[in-house]
């Protein structure tokens, strides 16, 4: 069994599941606080959150605040205007709480590097699996923070998307703690089986 420090013992099932009797090279966990993107949504969900719930106040006004409703607005208007603007709503507490399911996530995602494959797992109600096979590996990028934590990005191919454009497809790992550690295993070459 896979011993990795911070595991607990079904994880390490899982993990010992996933690599499917590969020896692992390199095991590590992401950091939680690095999940940057979360935060970036986050800092937009608090305009979005504000003004939402500010139509809402306005829309409810007539029914809770001290104006009484104008005779000559339709009634379908008075119902219609609070209940547009609910979605709204729970966009922005959906959003707002992303920080915290990013760093839940990440204290229940593993990462792994065997001689035939680079794998990732997140374990949850379900386990995801996503590997990517070491030979098919394309250009690497690497982030690297001051401390020594970062995001890499493997390029796997491309695809055609609905507007006729070319995107690159990658393998993405944020977090990963001692990146430079991870990308030099990464970059060895196989050793030939005998």
């Amino acid at each position: 069994m896979t011993e990795v420090p911070g595991l607990t013992h079904a994880q390490r099932l899982v993990l010992n599941e996933a690599l499917s009797g590969e020896t692992p090279l390199w095991v590590g966990r992401p950091a939680p606080g690095k999940q940057w993107v979360a935060f970036v949504i986050w800092l937009f969900a608090i305009p979005w959150t504000a003004f939402s719930l500010f139509w809402e106040s306005m829309a409810l006004m007539p029914w809770f605040g001290g104006h009484p409703r104008d005779d000559n607005a339709p009634l379908a208007f008075a119902i219609i205007f609070p209940l547009f603007g609910l979605p709204f709503i729970a966009i922005g507490f959906w959003m707002l709480a992303m920080p915290i399911r990013a760093m839940l996530a990440a204290k229940r995602t593993i990462f792994a590097v065997t001689e035939k494959r680079i794998v990732k797992v997140v374990i949850g109600s379900k386990v995801e699996v996503k590997s990517l096979r070491r030979e098919t590996l394309g250009e690497i990028e690497r982030t690297t923070s001051a401390d020594g934590s970062g995001t890499i990005r493997i390029v796997t191919g491309s695809h055609i998307d609905s507007e006729g454009d070319r995107v690159t497809d990658k393998f993405e790992m944020i977090g990963v703690p001692d990146v430079a550690g991870f990308e030099r295993i990464v970059l060895m070459p196989p050793t030939k089986s005998r």
